[in-house]
């Protein structure tokens, strides 16, 4: 048969291409039009290696004419190319002699690998478009295991210089990973069609002319991106916690204004007791009741006990009951809104009406600052809303 001849199945174009269990099967689909053939190529691969056997002839006929020395490796390049534009439809593949001719005139002019080619063209294919699916790290241990024929320790200690501690034994297990990885990819047909004999003992990877250096830089420019990547993935409420670490002086000065009023409180309780007459030395007959009960004389001197803020539940309901907002004091001209220190939830809720809130003492107390106003006003719309969620404003001239 003519090589350049097409029309049924071309079972004698390349004995390369073909052995006998694979032609046991395509040759069935000789029937078989061009537009099924491409239609079905993609999801069947004996439709895909029967377009093959149809026009392998005319594809050879255009790669040697050339003065090309590796017409076979230039063939291979052809088809694989084609397979790719097929399965991706990036290009109309009918009539079929005319679009490989196109992809033929392109690939002349490219550079391909030097060296004759031992693998079929479809399985090529496959094998080129599995290697692709695994990931970056398994593809280059397998490459350079196969091709460069790299020692496990100098694998190894290259992961390492580039801060992917790994092992000799580790790299030993990740290549035979990659192995069982590269040949799940292939369709169970391909398996049926070329794994039948000593093929699948064979190493493959050679065969496809992977360029050692383009594999090396592929590999880093990967690791850089997922280097750059993994940060900008950190999630976004992180962030308001970094805002309250500026914090922590106010609440040790809360824990410390709490633990003293408790001890003046305690303190008051006691000189209270001490100068309360006892209710059973006066009653003996009479049962006595508690003293915390007793109405007692307040003492001359009160000792009074620092104000301890007391930050208000969220379950709570938004108390509108609330006194009159204090009277301003004369100061300087500007009203400050201030608001008694509400504690860490407190300080979420008023960030949202204001988010430049921050502390500040205020008559020796820690107190959040709302904003300054230059008329009272304006001061006080501000400090309605603040009421209506349950805070209690002040409004102070500095």
């Amino acid at each position: 048969m003519n090589d350049v001849e097409h029309g049924p199945v071309d079972a004698s174009s390349d004995p390369t291409d073909q052995d006998q269990g694979q032609m046991h099967s395509v040759n069935d689909l000789e029937g078989c039009t061009d537009e099924q053939l491409v239609r079905l190529g993609c999801t069947d691969p004996r439709y895909l290696i029967a377009l093959h056997c149809r026009y392998d002839g005319l594809v050879k006929a255009l790669v040697t004419g050339t003065d090309s020395p590796s017409w076979r490796a230039v063939k291979q390049q052809v088809w694989i190319a084609a397979f790719d534009e097929l399965c991706t439809a990036r290009a109309n593949p009918l009539p079929v002699d005319a679009w490989l001719g196109r992809i033929a005139a392109r690939t002349l002019t490219a550079v391909v690998p030097t060296g004759d080619t031992f693998l079929p063209d479809p399985l090529a294919w496959y094998l080129s478009v599995a290697l692709r699916e695994l990931s970056p790290s398994l593809r280059l241990i397998l490459i350079l295991v196969e091709v460069a024929n790299w020692p496990e320790d100098r694998i190894a200690r290259y992961f390492s210089e580039r801060q992917m501690a790994l092992g000799p034994a580790w790299v030993s297990e990740l290549y035979q990973e990659a192995q069982r990885s590269l040949l799940e990819r292939l369709p169970p047909q391909v398996h049926k069609l070329y794994f039948d004999g000593t093929l699948e003992y064979l190493s493959l990877i050679p065969w496809l002319y992977p360029v050692l250096s383009e594999e090396l830089q592929s590999f880093e420019l990967w690791q850089k991106r997922k280097v750059i990547v993994i940060p900008d993935q950190e999630p976004p409420a992180a962030l308001p916690v970094q805002t309250d670490r500026k914090f922590p002086q106010w609440t040790l000065l809360s824990l410390v204004f709490l633990a003293s009023s408790l001890l003046g409180i305690l303190s008051y309780q006691t000189v209270r007791n001490a100068f309360a007459p006892s209710e059973i030395t006066r009653r003996p007959s009479v049962p006595s009741l508690p003293s915390a009960r007793l109405p007692l004389p307040p003492p001359s001197a009160p000792i009074q006990p620092p104000r301890v803020p007391v930050p208000p539940r969220p379950s709570e309901p938004p108390v509108r009951s609330a006194p009159p907002i204090p009277p301003i004091p004369p100061g300087d001209g500007r009203v400050y809104l201030l608001v008694s220190d509400p504690g860490p939830a407190g300080l979420v809720k008023l960030r949202r009406i204001e988010r430049e809130a921050y502390y500040r003492p205020y008559q020796g107390q820690p107190h959040v600052q709302i904003g300054v106003y230059d008329t009272e006003r304006k001061a006080r719309l501000t400090a309605t809303r603040l009421e209506d969620l349950g805070f209690k404003p002040i409004l102070a001239r500095l």
